[in-house]
């Protein structure tokens, strides 16, 4: 009776493992960022840090356990799955992967910047996700990048985007070149095409080199929908080839270790993907995880503040007049200053919007546009003489508004979406082939 009892449970269990394999549906994560546990009790967050990483950990276990009770046919992580890419916490997260896939699910992973250097090798990286797409796989011979097809007529590529990426992209789009008839999509940690205007200058190591040739060739592979992450932004933008005959979706997954702790589930029809779900998870917290992405503002800030203060200045020295009108005193620290007071509210309001993926209602929109226009003019006025203030706002303020507000004006009215109509990222139809 015994032996009769466990044989039941035994094949109820693998009846519950067939059935979780066929389930349709695909998960994405992104920038896990994960510190093994006994590192992240010990950890103290600095200041400018953005992620919650004393609970990063954590977050992982919450998402799996959300898969538990409805395991996916595909789990895709695009990359930076720890955050130090130290041994032990690539370790952890291998055997947190594992329990996914007894589930069922196939998992398939790729390196993002923060996985691969000091401690762990590129070649280490692959032994250590051998069951989580480097391995019974094609690999490419000079990179972590890899194709394979977790699911009948689904062909995965995965790239990799650290190092030679225009090498990469070209490896992989080969590969789709011999998967006629099927339904090609990749994941690559860093975006193919700039989220808002000016992306691939503003933030130079968010964009791949070369985007434009990059999209142009897996566009002529088939290739016309690939899962990003990296910026830990949740949004999806539309690219197009030289010629603006053919089109590719890049959608950008937020950091699961960062506020507001997103992934996404694809619903899937066959080989096809034909819905995009954001799940946003409910942590103790999440009220931390915002202020941290807040505070980060005035670090990222006064971080492009240091890159250009050099070009800035130079472009004053030797201009008597420009010099005249200077404040006394004038410095980084000031104008720092100057516009964490006045700038940094309202561009902390933009950044936690875009984390979210939620284009904001029209009325919203314009309120944060006359805030960010109001503070400009009050930066400009004070880093000049009161004697010099009106002319200032009537003459340098709109200079700096020319360059500032058409990139402001990208992420607010989501200038490429990859569709006709405003994305609502909580529930978009992804237009693939």
């Amino acid at each position: 009776m015994r032996f009769c009892f466990s044989f039941i449970l035994l094949l109820f269990a693998s009846l519950c493992m067939v059935a979780a394999k066929t389930s349709s549906s695909i998960v994405v994560l992104s920038d896990l960022h994960v510190l093994e546990p006994s590192q992240a009790q010990t950890l103290t967050i600095e200041k400018g840090e953005r992620k919650l990483l004393t609970h990063s950990a954590e977050l992982l276990e919450l998402a799996i356990k959300n898969m538990e009770k409805e395991p996916p046919c595909v789990l895709l992580i695009t990359g930076d799955l720890t955050d130090r890419g130290d041994l032990a916490s690539h370790k952890w997260v291998a055997a947190q992967l594992a329990r996914v896939k007894a589930l069922g699910t196939t998992v398939l992973v790729i390196p993002g910047n923060h996985d691969t250097g000091k401690e762990v090798s590129k070649e280490q990286f692959a032994q250590i996700y051998a069951d989580c797409g480097y391995s019974s796989t094609t690999r490419d011979n000079n990179s972590l990048s890899y194709v394979c097809e977790p699911v009948k007529g689904l062909v995965v590529l995965g790239i990799d985007s650290n190092g030679d990426s225009d090498a990469a992209i070209k490896w992989a789009a080969g590969q789709a070149g011999n998967c006629k008839g099927k339904n090609v999509i990749a994941m690559m940690h860093h975006h193919l095409i700039p989220h808002f205007l000016k992306e691939e200058k503003v933030l130079a190591t968010s964009v791949v080199d070369g985007s434009q040739s990059s999209r142009d060739v897996l566009m002529k592979a088939g290739v016309h929908l690939v899962f990003t992450g990296h910026t830990h932004i949740h949004d999806a933008a539309v690219g197009y080839n030289s010629a603006m005959t053919d089109s590719i979706i890049d959608v950008c997954t937020g950091a699961l270790a960062g506020y507001p702790h997103p992934y996404r589930v694809l619903s899937l029809k066959g080989n096809k993907i034909k819905s995009d779900v954001s799940v946003f998870l409910q942590h103790p917290e999440l009220d931390n995880a915002r202020r941290l992405l807040e505070d980060a503002i005035p670090a990222m800030v006064q971080g492009l503040g240091r890159k250009y203060w050099d070009k800035a200045l130079g472009a004053v020295v030797n201009n008597p007049l420009a010099q005249r009108m200077l404040a006394d005193g004038l410095d980084r620290e000031m104008v720092s200053g100057l516009i964490d007071t006045h700038l940094t509210p309202t561009l902390s309001k933009i950044y936690v919007i875009t984390s979210r993926g939620n284009e904001p209602k029209e009325q919203e929109v314009e309120k944060l546009k006359a805030d960010l226009k109001e503070g400009i003019i009050a930066v400009v006025q004070g880093v000049v003489r009161p004697q010099f203030c009106e002319a200032a706002a009537e003459l340098l303020a709109p200079a700096i508004e020319s360059q500032l507000m058409p990139i402001v004006n990208s992420v607010l009215d989501d200038t490429n979406p990859p569709s006709t109509t405003t994305v609502n990222d909580n529930n978009f139809m992804l237009k693939g082939k």
